[in-house]
């Protein structure tokens, strides 16, 4: 069998998986919707807010370099711009602010300008003062005020993470499966290495797929752009999606029980790893890091998480990099003992 036949059987065998792709593709779509309805302000976190300062402003340098923040100069007088809504609020010389009304938006301005102020005491220089205040809001969450952007950036991590279940499903169809692909595959001459470079590309293509309609669904139907950085969130997704597949590969050789078991295992796994780095919410997410600080270590999903948030909210690439150092040893390991296993097993050995 060809590397190209076995990527063609691969790519048929996981679509045509109904329940793998009910999972895979509808529920993530599903959990967005419900987090979409139920959470206010939808959409509204990751865009720019509008605020006026005047061109003198001692801080307008460091202001200038916030994402989150569109400086917008005085067009008549400071309190008829604001009611006219040319601006949700004015920045004065101290970092306080003038506003007409509060919304989510005027309280997201507020975080700012109290973090600057903090930060600015500390007597450190202004690139500092910028990088720090990119490290507060991406370690911390706090440019949601809602909440859902995280949840959504937490559901798109878990859809890549899904590729769990066909490393799973495609080392079991091989040990363990008596169907004409498992028989076919290691009676071939193919090595066992790329009997696993098949399932890792047949895999990130579909898993692809349903991670763009995920990311498109929540963009056209609700209106949130989660994606500004196109290149670094591919680079980002393509690592989780790997990471996802090994931590399947390897439930699949290490654990004696049935492919359900298996996987049940697995998706036990991702759900706990995702809860504690931001399905729950910011404010649960932050309670459990603070309490057990040893989780931002050891979880790879805040990584990832952190990954994702740094390139398309402060255009910081430092997350990625430290999510790379992290999660590719990992998985490269993870895939090191997999192939280790296949290599001392044969068909007839099952």
């Amino acid at each position: 069998m060809g590397i190209l036949s076995a990527l063609k059987i691969n790519l048929l065998t996981l679509v045509r998986d109904k329940m793998a792709f009910f999972w895979n593709t509808f529920f993530p779509l599903i959990l967005a919707t419900f987090f979409c309805i139920v959470m206010p302000n939808v959409g509204k976190s990751f865009e720019s807010v509008n605020v006026g300062i005047d061109k003198n402003n001692p801080n307008i340098t460091i202001l200038k370099q916030i994402p989150h923040l569109n400086l917008k100069e005085v067009k008549e007088d400071v309190l008829t711009d604001l009611k006219n809504k040319e601006y949700k609020a004015y920045i004065e010389d101290d970092l306080s602010m003038k506003i007409v009304s509060s919304d989510s938006e005027v309280m997201i301005v507020k975080n700012i300008l109290d973090q600057v102020k903090q930060l600015k005491e500390t007597k450190i220089n202004q690139v500092e003062i910028i990088k720090n205040m990119n490290k507060e809001f991406i370690e911390n969450k706090n440019q949601s005020s809602s909440g859902v952007e995280m949840m959504l950036f937490s559901i798109v991590i878990m859809t890549s993470l899904y590729t769990m279940f066909d490393g799973v499903a495609y080392i079991d169809n091989i040990l363990y499966g008596t169907s004409d692909f498992a028989v076919r595959m290691l009676a071939s001459p193919l090595k066992k290495s790329i009997y696993l470079i098949n399932g890792i590309l047949s895999t990130l293509l579909v898993s692809g797929f349903n991670t763009l309609l995920l990311i498109l669904y929540v963009k056209f139907v609700f209106g949130i752009t989660l994606i500004t950085n196109y290149l670094a969130t591919f680079v980002t997704i393509i690592i989780i999606m790997f990471f996802g597949i090994t931590m399947g590969m390897l439930l699949s050789v290490s654990i004696k029980s049935g492919t359900e078991k298996k996987t049940a295992l697995g998706l036990g796994l991702i759900l706990l790893m995702n809860y504690t780095s931001g399905m729950m919410g910011t404010g649960v997410t932050n309670i459990i890091t603070t309490n057990f600080p040893i989780i931002k270590k050891i979880n790879p999903t805040i990584y990832m998480e952190n990954a994702l948030l740094g390139v398309n909210i402060a255009n910081d690439t430092n997350y990625l990099i430290s999510m790379i150092q992290y999660i590719i040893p990992f998985s490269l390991i993870l895939f090191g003992i997999t192939l280790i296993y296949l290599r001392r097993h044969k068909y007839n050995d099952f």
